[in-house]
């Protein structure tokens, strides 16, 4: 037994090197097509791709960001925030020293069809603050929510897809990102 799960880790390993060769291990970004605020920020989409968003700060709002999904296979989105030098302290929340991310929800559409949503099954996060986890973020319940106190960034969370998802060049994701929780 202990020859064939060497032999087999062997030929995992290979594969997985020669898909990191060929670059198709990773991540992959996107560039947002359309960001929207509920709330009436402005929510500019940067050369990087990032979203910056400035103007009016409402108490709740909701992003709505659509994006390409370009992959055959999708089985999670990872969410960055950046810390930026034009926000308070050069950190990632608009309000000042903390964020708060209540629900983080998506759904896939495909050509002219209606968007349909996507179930998440699990999420990862860089931090979390006592009380506010990652799993309040895809909980269903809008009181709750993500958050970390005193964050610079950059923060991550990585939201699994209960099932993978088959993209292609006419499939794009509808993201929104709610925010109506008070640390």
């Amino acid at each position: 037994p202990d020859d064939a799960l060497a032999a087999s880790r062997a030929k995992w390993e290979a594969a997985l090197q020669a898909l990191d060769a060929g670059k198709k291990v990773g991540w992959t970004p996107v560039t947002p097509t359309e960001a929207i605020s509920s709330g009436g920020s402005t929510m500019t989409v940067e050369p990087d791709g990032a979203v910056f968003f400035s103007g009016k700060l409402p108490v709740w709002d909701t992003y709505t960001v659509t994006v390409p999904a370009p992959l055959a296979r999708i089985a999670a989105i990872r969410l960055q925030v950046l810390g930026d030098e034009r926000l308070p302290g050069n950190g990632v929340a608009r309000a000042g020293s903390y964020f708060v991310l209540s629900e983080f929800e998506v759904s896939a559409q495909r050509g002219g069809a209606a968007a349909q949503p996507v179930r998440l099954s699990e999420v990862e996060v860089t931090r979390e603050d006592e009380g506010f986890p990652g799993l309040a973020a895809i909980d269903g319940r809008p009181e709750a929510g993500w958050a970390h106190v005193y964050a610079s960034g950059p923060e991550t969370a990585v939201f699994h897809l209960a099932q993978p998802l088959p993209g292609g060049p006419d499939t794009k994701l509808v993201i929104r990102l709610r925010q109506q929780t008070m640390p």
